[in-house]
């Protein structure tokens, strides 16, 4: 850019050279003649005075002709440049021919042609950075979406061992609840079993004491005072007793079994469906 400023700087400067030249050349040269020449210039001033009036027809008749000629030509030459201003600048410093001195037409042509390679290198860098801007946001929007999906990876893994360990947490509080059913039903199952053992300790004292008291109205009719049958009648009157507070503590505790195995046996069905469910 340093030697396209140069360069621009002399062709100014030979521009203006030659601009110069055409403007001031003639006029200085007559200007010469003329000082230089005095009397030359008399003489024919008078040789033109004495010879204007024999060829004034003439000359009339010639500037008609001349003036029908040059019609055209100035018609046509009106839309042209002259010859001086092709010899200058382009036509938008034209306007500051004459006008401006010379420095600022030099510099004004230094700023035009300084302008068109800032142009023309903003409009590089400004593709330059659009290119770049473009492949950055490709980056971008890569790098985001392969954070996206590894994130979305990342969590659905999450989910997956959330979902693993609930399921593990489910089955233990299954196996769990289970075994509480079980044990549970093992005690019930005793507490029948104790239940059936009392209900046949009764059957079979229940049975002795009506032996004894038949006997007790046996021994009364023969006038007799069968003192151990009537202890034994006591001791089997307080078994009968106790086999019927054994009774009704079996079926307590039979009902209060079953009072808990029913949530129990909902929760283990709740859970099993849940896993299904997840499955």
């Amino acid at each position: 850019m340093r030697y396209s400023v140069v360069l621009s700087g002399l062709v100014g400067i030979c521009t203006w050279s030659t601009w110069k030249l055409l403007n001031n050349g003639p006029t200085d040269k007559k200007t010469d003649l003329v000082k230089i020449n005095p009397s030359f210039q008399e003489q024919s001033q008078k040789k033109e005075t004495v010879e204007g009036n024999h060829f004034t027809t003439t000359i009339e008749q010639i500037d008609e002709k001349e003036a029908d000629d040059l019609r055209p030509e100035l018609s046509q030459d009106s839309t042209k440049l002259n010859l001086q201003d092709q010899l200058l600048f382009k036509p938008e410093f034209t306007s500051l021919n004459g006008s401006l001195p010379l420095e600022k037409v030099f510099f004004g042509l230094l700023i035009h042609i300084c302008g068109a390679d800032l142009v023309e290198s903003i409009t590089t860098v400004c593709h330059y950075l659009w290119s770049v801007a473009g492949l950055i946001e490709l980056t971008v929007s890569t790098a985001a979406f392969a954070f996206a999906a590894y994130k979305w990876k990342r969590e659905k893994k999450r989910l997956q061992e959330e979902l693993l360990q609930k399921e593990r947490e489910r089955e233990d509080v299954v196996i769990k609840l289970k075994d509480v059913k079980a044990e549970l039903e093992n005690q019930r199952g005793q507490t029948k079993g104790k239940l059936e053992e009392v209900e046949r300790g009764r059957e079979e004292n229940k049975q002795n004491l009506q032996s004894v008291e038949k006997e007790i109205e046996e021994s009364e009719m023969m006038s007799e005072k069968p003192q151990e049958l009537l202890k034994r009648k006591e001791r089997l009157l307080n078994e009968q007793w106790r086999l019927d507070q054994s009774k009704k503590g079996c079926e307590k505790l039979l009902l209060d079994y079953e009072k808990v195995l029913e949530p129990v046996d909902f929760q283990i069905e709740k859970l099993q469906r849940k896993g299904k469910v997840g499955m």
